[in-house]
């Protein structure tokens, strides 16, 4: 999924991200708190959903990360994907969900409203790593 980083911090993943999917958070939580799913097709990663538990507040589950190989979507599976989580989430105490996007990724902006989040706030001049950006939050309840 090297096209979402490329989109979202304007340069390539490094090589450390995929380790830093399971401690990266922020400091007042712990790593107990995240929640890092891997998807697997016939042995083969093709998705990884990563979440924080109860932040910013209890109930709510932020996801991070919502990565799905190329060749996997626009086939109705990351919707599939996307409500299977949520449903897992609910049973284990999510309330709702909240997520944040840079604001110029139009494919994942159809995909978040189309799995029925709406936006909230947006935060301009976010430091993404290579680009400035504005980010959206996105926020839907459980």
């Amino acid at each position: 999924c090297s096209d979402y980083f490329n989109v979202a911090t304007g340069a390539p993943a490094h090589r450390e991200e995929a380790s830093r999917a399971f401690v990266a958070g922020p400091p007042t939580k712990s790593v107990d708190d995240k929640r890092v799913i891997g998807v697997f097709q016939n042995s083969q990663l093709v998705g990884v959903i990563d979440a924080l538990v109860d932040w910013p507040e209890s109930g709510v589950w932020s996801v991070g990360m919502f990565l799905l190989d190329p060749a996997h979507r626009t086939k109705g599976f990351g919707g599939q994907l996307m409500s299977a989580f949520e449903d897992w989430a609910g049973e284990n105490g999510a309330r709702s969900f909240r997520t944040a996007i840079v604001t110029h990724h139009a494919d994942g902006i159809r995909f978040l409203e189309r799995c029925g989040y709406a936006p909230e706030t947006t935060l301009d001049g976010y430091d993404a790593g290579s680009q400035v950006a504005s980010i959206r939050f996105y926020t839907k309840n459980a």
